[in-house]
């Protein structure tokens, strides 16, 4: 099964932990690449993925002005996988999926906690990939994977003139 097979519903996960029988566990190379995901659940706090909501989530940006969101323990995993998705932040970045029976969820930032295992977790299992998938500053100028669709909702510089990072497009 692929990603694309996964998508039914695509999530964000925030502060996000993988436990068994209660326990913070490190993800492993064989846990991982052999798909052993029995009696272990991703907790998190889970928003949607898509369209005007999903660009809220894919900027880390939940509650008050954010997206909203809602605990979660999702077990049925089915595989594991980073690579850069156009589906989070249109592929500008690698982001760890978590694929189960009935969403694809895109790990952003972990639970407090859980971090230094999460960083051992990824260096183990994805030692080339760089994952750093960080709340989005508030302010500044919309980034490139925001969706035209909702530039409107952008909060801050609204002026369109400007690329990512606040660069010109064009000469000057």
């Amino acid at each position: 099964m692929s990603s694309l097979e996964c998508v039914s519903s695509t999530r964000i996960a925030v502060s996000f932990a993988f436990m068994s029988q209660g326990e913070l566990i490190e993800l492993d190379e064989e846990i991982v690449s052999h798909n052993r995901f029995d009696h272990i659940e991703l907790l998190a706090a889970v928003g949607n993925g898509l369209d005007r909501e999903g660009m809220f989530s894919q900027a880390v940006w939940f509650g008050e002005g954010g997206a909203s969101w809602k605990w979660m323990k999702i077990d049925d995993i089915q595989f594991i996988e980073c690579q850069p998705s156009v589906a989070f932040r249109m592929g500008t970045e690698p982001c760890v999926m978590v694929c189960t029976s009935k969403a694809l969820y895109y790990l952003t930032v972990p639970h407090p906690d859980y971090h230094d295992t999460w960083m051992r977790t990824l260096k183990s299992v994805w030692p080339k990939e760089n994952v750093d998938v960080k709340p989005w500053p508030l302010e500044g100028c919309r980034p490139t994977w925001w969706s035209a669709e909702y530039k409107d909702d952008w909060p801050f510089d609204p002026r369109q003139d400007k690329g990512f990072g606040g660069l010109s497009r064009g000469a000057s």
